[in-house]
């Protein structure tokens, strides 16, 4: 077979039924090299000596350590944009560890339900890899060649429903809600930084809306709307959504009174005000901030 549409997955677990799992899933399907080891430096070894295409990677290792620590010893030596992961995380880790994993070049975290068993099979993680290999080989040539590499920000995808899902559990991650009682937002039609979807006011700040489009270079901005709109739904109300929309609809009425005025500040005792959390890649390096939640200060 072409050696382009061969994938070697490197899969790093110590449940030996979830390596069966795999093993018995990837065995029956054409171009698909798997190879199996159960601890942190077995894997670093892996790595190195065999430099393989993907890694799929248990959260929780043995000898205390964790796909992190994988993680950070692997780039000591390879470029990890070069080689996309998928990271398996049991259910009850928070969005900081999403959030590292993520920081490090994992293309997507499922996670495992209370029996310990990944809530997503072999074949949708092979799916997510396919489409993640084709970039990461390019990059790799490309370095080769010495060409510049642009910074890895995110790994695109072209299927509208997969984008809808990422997209809405990437807000889940990186956006936090904040509730008071008494919000001042900016209402009017064709404000830049706001957004109205699904009877809700985004303030996006200049920065949500274009950090989706650069982290989901595949997406239109309709898919990215729809994607937002599905984490709105799924993060409020139905009577919080219908509140919002009143506001909307009364604070755009009193824009458009006095055509080039400012839009008139208007009052909501259950406004809810979506804030860009201090996360991971993106406005890590584009604003030297630290991930919240993780005890680190914020940097200057």
């Amino acid at each position: 077979m072409d050696t382009e549409n061969k994938i070697r997955i490197l899969l790093v677990e110590d449940n030996p039924d979830d390596c069966k799992w795999y093993q018995n899933c990837y065995s029956v399907i054409p171009g698909v090299e798997l190879s199996v080891v159960n601890t942190m430096t077995e894997g670093v070894r892996a790595v190195r000596e065999r430099r393989p295409d993907a890694l799929i990677l248990d959260h929780q290792l043995t000898e205390g350590k964790s796909s992190i620590d994988l993680l950070e010893e692997i780039r000591t030596f390879v470029n990890l944009d070069e080689i996309p992961s998928v990271t398996l995380m049991r259910t009850g880790s928070g969005p900081v560890e999403d959030i590292y994993t993520m920081d490090y070049g994992t293309a997507y975290v499922w996670h495992k339900d209370d029996t310990g068993y990944a809530q997503t099979g072999p074949y949708e993680v092979l799916s997510l890899l396919r489409r993640c290999v084709p970039k990461a080989r390019r990059r790799r040539r490309m370095r080769e060649q010495g060409i510049a590499v642009p910074r890895q920000v995110g790994w695109a995808f072209d299927d509208d429903e997969t984008q809808l899902c990422l997209i809405s559990e990437y807000l889940a991650k990186y956006v936090s809600w904040e509730q008071g009682d008494m919000q001042h937002v900016y209402v009017a039609k064709g404000i830049q930084h706001q957004i109205h979807i699904g009877g809700i006011l985004v303030e996006l700040e200049n920065k949500i809306l274009p950090l989706l489009e650069q982290e989901f270079k595949g997406a239109t901005r309709g898919t990215i709307r729809k994607g937002m709109q599905r984490f709105v739904e799924a993060a409020t109300s139905e009577e919080e959504r219908r509140t919002m929309m009143a506001d909307y609809s009364e604070g755009e009425r009193r824009a458009l009174r006095v055509p080039g005025e400012k839009p008139e500040r208007i009052r909501s005792g259950r406004t809810i005000r979506p804030f860009i959390c201090h996360c991971a890649c993106e406005l890590r390096i584009m604003y030297g901030w630290r991930a919240k939640g993780t005890g680190e200060e914020e940097t200057k």
